[in-house]
């Protein structure tokens, strides 16, 4: 099996009509030696890969083994119609906040589409340097409230 050095890794299988997302180093990549009826590709980000996947019109599946922790997947943002997003920079790291047409709200990594786990806490040490207080206690400020005022100072 080839030695990957990208970060994602699909798998494309015209004949059972799928493609198979996984993080590289997935044990589940190549596990019937790599020589199946389908081909591998890599990607360096996950974006790449679910928008190659998209484009082939094959129903994507996301492995059970390594993608299954990721919050945001491509098919979530798809079928969650996004209303705005609004990118900024906060320790050399770039986020995209967002705002769906339903009541969701997200901050994602830009580099791997990846749901950040603590959106309050990104929030909160973004809007310190506007003077801004995001409260700990979800009774005052929620994740929604912190994510809109975020994006207002983007």
């Amino acid at each position: 099996m080839k030695n990957w050095t990208a970060n994602y890794v699909i798998y494309e299988n015209h004949v059972n009509k799928h493609i198979g997302i996984h993080r590289n180093g997935c044990s589940q990549i190549g596990k019937n030696g790599g020589n199946g009826i389908g081909k591998y590709i890599g990607f360096s980000n996950l974006n790449d890969a679910y928008e190659y996947a998209k484009n082939s019109n094959l129903l994507i599946k996301d492995c059970s083994f390594c993608i299954k922790n990721i919050q945001n997947k491509y098919s979530c943002e798809e079928n969650m119609d996004i209303a705005e997003e609004k990118e900024f920079k906060l320790n050399g790291t770039v986020y995209i906040a967002r705002k769906y047409k339903e009541t969701k709200r997200d901050i994602i990594y830009k580099e791997t589409r990846e749901v950040v786990k603590n959106i309050k806490g990104i929030a909160r040490s973004y809007l310190k340097q506007f003077n801004e207080n995001v409260s700990k206690d979800a009774n005052v400020m929620n994740t929604y409230n912190a994510v809109d005022l975020l994006m207002k100072y983007c």
